[in-house]
């Protein structure tokens, strides 16, 4: 029985030096087996045909296996690789591990450029100025993406952001909702209302072009089940945003394709929203 997932999202921890308001992982000391996850790579990956490795935590540049890891990604050239990062961490360390794999982007979080607002977003200190000298550092070396959770606090932001990006060259932005899991459940009240979210969608038109690729996740397309989202304790999910919630695990990762497929076909038969999330976790 064949089964195939397009991606594979890579939950390398759940620590984070940042407390974002709005994050879906629960946060606590956990890593990803460095055993299990190289198992994944040499097995699960050609299985499933997955051509793109997102990797994100927590933090990954927290992630204390992180540069074995890159080693062992470099012999997969035709994988592409996406590390997303909130880019507090700099370590002339990684630049060459790094450039060993087929990085197709370093996606940097950056939710505001109002230092106050900033620090509301992320639940830090002192952290801004950091984020956008390294935002600049790795620039030198890698293609950058810039990503930006869009609520009623930043909201009027949008145009300076796209500013931001083609001031500094950078060729990615992708911009999604507030997601409601883990602590964006609890924050339900900071999405945006209709008219804000249609307010975007028209505002993003103007902006679009070749110089800078937006993209918006406004939550009407739903991929379930068409990528794996493997977190710390080595379980897989059929969406990320339910990685911190046991019960909506449809294995791991030594799992069989058999076992993804029926719980995948037993959760589309309850299924009456388009995401699963604002259903299941709501």
């Amino acid at each position: 029985m064949n089964i195939f997932f397009n991606e594979a999202i890579i939950f390398l921890n759940n620590s984070c030096n940042f407390n974002c308001y709005h994050c879906y992982v629960k946060k606590n000391q956990k890593e990803l087996s460095f055993v299990d996850l190289a198992y994944f790579i040499d097995n699960d990956i050609p299985k499933f045909k997955i051509q793109r490795v997102s990797l994100v935590g927590g933090e990954p540049f927290l992630y204390s296996n992180l540069i074995p890891l890159l080693k062992k990604l470099s012999s997969k050239k035709d994988l592409e690789i996406i590390i997303t990062t909130n880019g507090s961490i700099y370590n002339e360390k990684f630049i060459e591990p790094l450039k060993s794999v087929n990085l197709k982007l370093l996606k940097i979080s950056l939710h505001s450029l109002k230092p106050e607002v900033f620090s509301k977003f992320t639940g830090t200190k002192n952290q801004y100025n950091k984020v956008l000298t390294n935002i600049d550092k790795f620039s030198r070396f890698f293609n950058i993406g810039i990503n930006t959770t869009v609520t009623k606090l930043n909201y009027a932001e949008l145009d300076r952001i796209i500013h931001f990006c083609r001031e500094r060259g950078i060729k990615f932005l992708h911009i999604s909702q507030l997601t409601t899991s883990g602590k964006g459940a609890g924050i339900r009240d900071e999405k945006l209302t209709s008219d804000q979210i249609k307010n975007i969608e028209d505002e993003l038109k103007k902006h679009s072009n070749n110089n800078l690729s937006i993209s918006y996740d406004n939550h009407i397309f739903c991929s379930f089940g068409q990528k794996l989202s493997i977190n710390p304790n080595s379980d897989i999910y059929p969406c990320p945003a339910l990685i911190s919630y046991p019960k909506y695990k449809i294995g791991n990762i030594y799992s069989s394709s058999r076992e993804f497929i029926n719980k995948i076909n037993k959760f589309n038969a309850i299924r009456t929203q388009k995401c699963f999330v604002e259903e299941f976790i709501s």
